[in-house]
């Protein structure tokens, strides 16, 4: 589903679009993602694709500060879309051919380093960033997207952005 909320002077904003559907836990769990357009676009634009932090296991698309940084970039001529991955996800919730590469990732890791880029809440995120990545192109025509996408996140979101472009 979707929703139209917002419709600023410079930018329209579709709220929950559902992008995916992916197991967590054991469940079911639908994915969501906000897309900020620029309103009267000359043409096709290019998106921006923002993945929040909140070390895998917290943190949401709906931050406030997200939804500043979506203004300014479509203020700018992009759009931009902030997504939700599962948060806390683990071996079990993984595709088949990520959970088999899951020990040899982990094999990689710096002892003592503090950060678990490679741990299964990590490669989740990564498999709902292409999802919606997938969902996005498939739709760039019904959106005026112009098929260039950039990658950026805040921490958890930076190594999933980082994860998608090194390990996918």
């Amino acid at each position: 589903g979707m929703t139209q909320t917002a419709k600023a002077d410079h930018y329209t904003r579709h709220e929950d679009i559902e992008y995916g559907r992916a197991p967590c836990g054991g469940a079911e769990v639908a994915l969501h993602l906000d897309l900020s357009l620029p309103r009267g676009a000359e043409g096709p634009v290019p998106l921006v694709v923002w993945i929040h932090g909140g070390g895998f296991k917290h943190g949401d698309k709906n931050w406030p500060g997200h939804r500043t940084d979506a203004r300014w970039m479509t203020r700018a001529g992009y759009a931009c879309a902030a997504i939700n991955y599962r948060l806390g996800a683990g071996r079990g919730d993984l595709s088949a051919p990520v959970a088999e590469r899951l020990d040899a990732l982990q094999a990689h890791r710096l002892v003592g380093f503090r950060k678990n880029l490679s741990g299964p809440s990590a490669l989740a995120a990564m498999e709902d960033t292409l999802a919606a990545l997938t969902w996005l192109n498939t739709h760039c025509a019904q959106f005026g997207l112009s098929g260039w996408v950039a990658l950026a996140g805040n921490s958890a979101g930076a190594i999933t952005a980082f994860n998608v472009v090194h390990l996918s």
